[in-house]
């Protein structure tokens, strides 16, 4: 079966690529700017959406336990945390790498979009989920 855009009028394009979750992923810092590099040099257009954290120094102290809660809990079932970063540096570091579509959702945005708590009652520092893509040029 081949591939259809989703829009019958967009230019037929490669297909999506999943790539999941790999030790390389988990790895770190460092893996993680290397595979964000390579999907970026994919031919194309390419897009990539993660899920990150700000440093637990940015957070308020309630936060901070949470996250610390959280970052027990998922090391106990084999996902270690362990990198973070800050949003500005991260969109700096992916529109070096040439993706020129950068959409970062805080907390806060996160929770007016999906549950629809006002934004002005969330705030601060913690879990974000960022999508970058590099288009194709027109």
């Amino acid at each position: 079966m081949a591939w259809k855009p989703v829009n019958p009028a967009a230019p037929l394009g490669p297909p999506p690529c999943f790539v999941p979750s790999t030790n390389s992923w988990r790895a770190g810092g460092s893996s993680r700017i290397r595979w964000l590099r390579f999907v970026a040099g994919l031919p194309g257009g390419t897009e990539v959406v993660f899920d990150y954290s700000d440093p637990p120094s940015a957070m308020s102290p309630a936060r901070r336990a949470l996250h610390e809660e959280r970052v027990r809990r998922v090391a106990s079932v084999g996902e270690p945390w362990l990198s973070y970063f800050s949003p500005g540096e991260l969109a700096t570091a992916l529109r070096g790498m040439g993706f020129d579509e950068i959409e970062d959702l805080g907390p806060a945005e996160i929770a007016h979009r999906y549950f629809g708590v006002p934004a002005d009652k969330v705030g601060g520092a913690g879990g974000h989920v960022i999508r970058a893509a590099r288009r194709l040029p027109a």
